[in-house]
């Protein structure tokens, strides 16, 4: 056997090891187990159903729109789509009657996954409060609408719950302000929610990703929004910014051109939140997260003047409004 046939016996047989290991430190029977996923129209949501179908789960599959529950009815055997707008608690308890109905008897809910969420970018001054409640409607209260809904089927089974933060919940950075504010809150959720569930042994686990190409992230729309934003800003605030609305647009577009349109690493973060033994409290997924995190150590001075620097490249130069 000359070394290279010897090198790929042994890499063979590492791999083949670290596949059986691997096996072994995830949760059994996935056949038997039932999983709801909000949010999937599209994006992490679509990608998570399809997956945990994938690997066997039943899958709860919540859409926003009626399109998207009958582009998922092609999933037939273990996959039952159904509309539900997360802020509508009268919806929720509709889903739950839903999943009791189609449960086996005695049987729980192994996995919710709250994935549904909205994103606006623009300047705090930009925006009415209106926008502040529609997206922590979205991100914070429905998704803890939607976990005090399905707890105690959660809590039958001894569960996870996996809720998707975002770095953002982590160090808020300018244009992301009113995004930041309803993830900061998922990220507190899920701190004391996971040491109340600890008794009862259902695990809580919160995912934070940078930004990913996703339907929240298609520049073109993330540049109307902005825009509708400056629009709908009073006379004056328009007036301190006007010349650097070309500038907001332009770096929006750029910093979409550079994310990550690979989804694998999120959904490989779910998936492990859901199956591993030991899953982990906290994911963070994506390009300079463990920067991010340093950064909330920080000194505040000192992580201002590092954020400043670092947005430089999807913010516009502020010296220009300083100097009107």
């Amino acid at each position: 056997m000359d070394a290279t046939t010897t090198l790929a016996a042994t890499n063979f047989l590492f791999a083949s090891l670290a596949y059986v290991f691997s096996k072994k430190d995830q949760v059994s029977n996935i056949q038997d187990k039932y999983v709801l996923i909000t949010g999937c129209d599209g994006g992490f949501g679509r990608a998570f159903a399809e997956r945990c179908h994938q690997l066997g789960f039943h899958v709860f599959a919540a859409c926003l729109k009626e399109e998207s529950v009958q582009q998922l009815k092609c999933y037939a055997d273990r996959m039952i789509p159904f509309k539900l707008d997360v802020t509508d608690s009268q919806q929720i308890q509709q889903a739950v009657n839903l999943v009791n109905a189609q449960l086996p008897e005695g049987q729980g809910l192994w996995g919710l996954v709250n994935n549904a969420g909205l994103c606006e970018t623009a300047f705090i001054d930009w925006l009415k409060i209106d926008t502040f409640r529609r997206l922590a409607d979205v991100n914070l209260f429905g998704l803890i609408d939607v976990t005090c809904h399905f707890l105690p089927l959660i809590k039958k089974e001894r569960g996870r719950i996996v809720n998707m933060a975002s770095v953002a919940g982590i160090h808020a950075s300018p244009l992301f302000g009113a995004y930041a504010v309803s993830k900061f809150g998922v990220v507190a959720f899920c701190n004391a929610l996971r040491l109340e569930m600890l008794p009862f042994g259902v695990g809580v686990h919160c995912v934070c990703p940078t930004g990913f190409a996703t339907g929240m992230t298609i520049p073109d729309r993330m540049i109307e929004s902005t825009r509708s934003r400056y629009n709908d800003a009073s006379d004056d605030v328009k007036e301190s910014y006007k010349l650097v609305l070309a500038q907001v647009e332009e770096k929006i577009e750029k910093l979409c051109t550079k994310i990550p349109t690979d989804l694998s690493p999120v959904v490989e973060a779910v998936e492990d939140a859901l199956l591993s033994r030991k899953p982990k409290r906290f994911y963070y997924v994506g390009p300079f997260t463990m920067f991010y995190r340093l950064l909330s150590c920080c000194p505040t001075s000192l992580a201002d003047w590092i954020s400043l620097k670092l947005s430089s490249h999807y913010t516009p130069n502020m010296r220009i409004i300083s100097k009107q």
